[in-house]
């Protein structure tokens, strides 16, 4: 009788055999312990949301991590919670930051420990203000550097400085990275135009030390997948009302935009309206010249 009813068992009759033939085996240097680090001293202050897990003290923190070193974990990842935030996460790249001074201290009493400071890949957050203020005369360079925003129409037109030199222009991995090098006098001015289902981005980069002159994109478009929760390749939507709905589409009579999100059962029938163009369907239809049809 074929598998999954009669399931061969001879590969895992003895214990000799399973530790031959497994596929998957956990061992403590497999993980990553997560860490909260706050300021203050002697503080171990418990999250109610993560049971077991609390926020430390630098030097409560160096206590748990010579424990978790002990015991083979792999390494741990560090989450800061500053005493206080600003608006530039000024916090994340100060030399007296709460995860700065952690690592210094894990460093010096535990230095054979991996510590992580930053674990994704998907693209990080920007901070874009729309309130009409100017860019600070000196600002302090960091990754993402400071952005001020405005609409020009139907149009996002995002303007930013204060991009350290550590960054990479083309943000390729594909390319070597010193092809992609500029200064901390970088200025970018991007344009973002949502027109239907298409997103047409555009971009001027200039940089006096790097570039003799502009560097002008080509406009980049990307088309928006319709509303079709089958459709696994589909661009999730995560526009709605309160994103500023105004500025990406304009609904008509015939075209309307509905999160669908916000109402799926809007999206049960694939054959209605889809975001950015309507669809419709004919009785018949007259074939082009030279075109074959089947009956």
């Amino acid at each position: 009788m074929a598998f999954p009813i009669h399931r061969m068992r001879r590969l895992r009759s003895s214990e000799a055999l399973r530790n031959l033939v497994r596929e998957t085996v956990l061992d403590p240097g497999d993980f990553i312990l997560p860490l909260f680090i706050c300021p203050g001293e002697g503080l171990r202050r418990e999250i109610k949301s993560m049971p077991g897990h609390a926020q430390l003290s630098v030097d409560r923190l160096v206590a748990e991590c010579g424990e978790a070193h002990a015991l083979g974990i792999g390494g741990v990842i560090l989450f800061g919670i500053p005493e206080t935030k600003d608006e530039l996460a000024s916090g994340a790249y100060a030399d007296d930051g709460i995860v700065q001074q952690a690592v210094r201290a894990l460093k010096r009493e535990v230095p054979k420990l991996l510590v992580m400071l930053f674990e994704d890949d998907v693209p990080s957050h920007r901070q874009v203000f729309l309130d009409g203020r100017a860019h600070p005369k000196d600002p302090n360079p960091s990754w993402m550097g400071h952005s001020i925003g405005h609409w020009d129409g139907d149009t996002l037109v995002v303007d930013t400085i204060g991009l350290n030199d550590e960054t990479w222009l083309a943000g390729s991995f594909s390319a070597p990275k010193y092809t992609n090098i500029h200064s901390d006098k970088e200025h970018v001015i991007e344009r973002w135009t949502r027109d239907g289902d298409t997103l047409t981005y555009q971009a001027t980069v200039e940089d006096p030390v790097m570039f003799t002159h502009p560097w002008v994109q080509k406009p980049r478009r990307i088309k928006h997948a319709g509303p079709d929760p089958t459709n696994e390749n589909a661009l999730m939507q995560f526009n709605c009302v309160p994103t500023d709905l105004g500025h990406i589409i304009k609904p008509t009579k015939t075209d309307k935009y509905i999160c669908n999100y916000c109402d799926p059962d809007k999206f049960k029938d694939k054959a209605t309206t889809t975001t950015g163009a309507s669809t419709t369907k004919s009785k018949s239809a007259t074939p082009a010249s030279g075109s074959t049809t089947k009956n």
